[in-house]
């Protein structure tokens, strides 16, 4: 094993348990009753005439919520596979459910996070929403891991719970949705077609011509590269897709980047496309570099986060593109009248202040999961699972920490708008903004 995969091996470990120790532990059942006072502007929406389950109509004072708690389950993987995100995710929803909650809360209640570990494991989130169901909370936040998606919205469909869930549907996994009729969730990240939009739209930008792709095992990265690859050639430009793939472990990276470089030869690419995790895309990056590789490279949505620089230090992934939602990765860096970025900055500065340090792309992510059921519960009149489901699928661009979300019944896998997506560039350990890749 190449001293970059052992070290690759322990940083993944590393960081997993900086998470983990610095997220919500397992099993938790958290009430996010904000201790602020704060008289601002609710965070998401106006919440100001909402009616309870009982029919009352309740006006919401300003000041923290102080009603009966509105109770929603939230399934993270803080252990297991995808714990390098889960704490992220999860400290994300926490933090915006208690700025709503300083603020009011709906109609005056609060909101109440009940947190389970998934354990990035089908077996134990099918376990976590079944007990979800089984109980009492309202509505469903998670899981986020690709691979529990489709069993998720099963779950929640047969007991006809609203369900957001922090995962873009595969393609796979949308036809099926179609052909069920399945209706009580949505998946607000960005989906196949906005991402592969997306970097269509940066290649370009940089004015390429020849590129050449790998992605790894994960149907989220695969499948928005393979419609990338027939998007591009409608503009002229080809991408190459290698066979290869790679685990999110690293521990196979060696033979990918062998391969890529035999390609490399053969193609003479003016670009790369790395579908990865913050973990092994640096790896990669910087193992193609050392080669003498200096063609630029492109990393997927999910690279836009302080752990990319982490792996290697910033030295090794100068120069590096990586997409992003709606610019959550450096709002200060977005143009004043971007929609989100009042909201974005605002969230900010409050999960900087609860946490002691600034919230990640993924963070942010979690924050706009809870920005879709406020939204929903707040126009739907009363809480009553029903209405909320409605309210739900009718968002159309409301402004979240990850950009501009819409849904629909036809289309419950818009959430990220066209337009929305972001190119940042990795300068100095910082991203610093490209373009906003409308």
């Amino acid at each position: 094993m190449s001293k970059q995969v052992k070290l690759l091996a322990l940083f993944a470990v590393l960081l997993a348990l900086l998470f983990a120790l610095a997220g919500c532990g397992a099993d938790t059942t958290t009430t996010t009753a904000a201790q602020t006072t704060s008289t601002a502007a609710s965070a998401t929406t106006d919440t100001s005439a909402v009616a309870t389950t009982s029919g009352s109509t309740v006006t919401t004072t300003a000041g923290p919520a102080t009603g009966e708690p509105i109770k929603i389950g939230l399934s993270c993987s803080l252990t297991g596979i995808a714990a390098t995100g889960g704490a992220s995710i999860s400290q994300g929803v926490l933090a915006m459910a208690e700025m709503v909650n300083a603020e009011g809360g709906i109609a005056g209640r609060p909101l109440e996070i009940v947190v389970q570990d998934d354990k990035s494991d089908v077996t134990a989130m099918t376990a976590v929403l079944n007990g979800f169901t089984g109980g009492d909370v309202f509505a469903i936040i998670g899981p986020f891991a690709n691979w529990l998606a489709d069993a998720a919205r099963g779950i929640t469909e047969a007991a006809q719970i609203p369900n957001v869930i922090g995962s873009p549907i595969t393609v796979e996994g949308l036809e099926t949705f179609k052909a069920n009729n399945f209706q009580w969730s949505v998946f607000p990240d960005c989906s196949v077609n906005v991402l592969a939009d997306a970097l269509v739209k940066a290649l370009k930008l940089g004015g390429h011509k020849n590129v050449l792709a790998v992605s790894d095992v994960l149907a989220g990265n695969q499948e928005p590269l393979d419609l990338a690859v027939k998007l591009a050639a409608a503009e002229g430009i080809t991408i190459t897709k290698i066979a290869d793939t790679f685990g999110m472990d690293g521990s196979d990276i060696e033979p990918v980047v062998n391969k890529l470089m035999e390609q490399y030869n053969a193609v003479k690419p003016d670009a790369f496309i790395v579908m990865g995790v913050p973990p092994t895309t640096p790896v990669i990056y910087k193992s193609l570099r050392d080669r003498g590789v200096t063609e630029p490279m492109y990393g997927n949505a999910i690279v836009a986060h302080p752990a990319t620089v982490m792996v290697l230090g910033p030295e090794a992934v100068e120069g590096l593109y990586a997409l992003d939602s709606g610019g959550g990765a450096n709002p200060a860096a977005m143009p004043d009248d971007w929609p989100s970025k009042a909201l974005q900055l605002k969230f900010a500065d409050f999960y900087t202040k609860k946490y002691s340090m600034p919230p990640d792309s993924m963070a942010m992510s979690g924050a706009s999961y809870v920005s879709v059921l406020v939204e929903a519960m707040s126009k739907a009149g009363e809480l009553d699972r029903e209405k909320v489901r409605a309210a739900m699928h009718a968002i159309t661009g409301l402004p979240s920490t990850q950009g501009l979300l819409s849904f629909s019944v036809e289309n419950p896998n818009e959430g990220v708008q066209v337009g929305q997506m972001v190119l940042y560039q990795i300068k100095g350990g910082q991203f610093e903004l490209t373009q906003i890749l409308k």
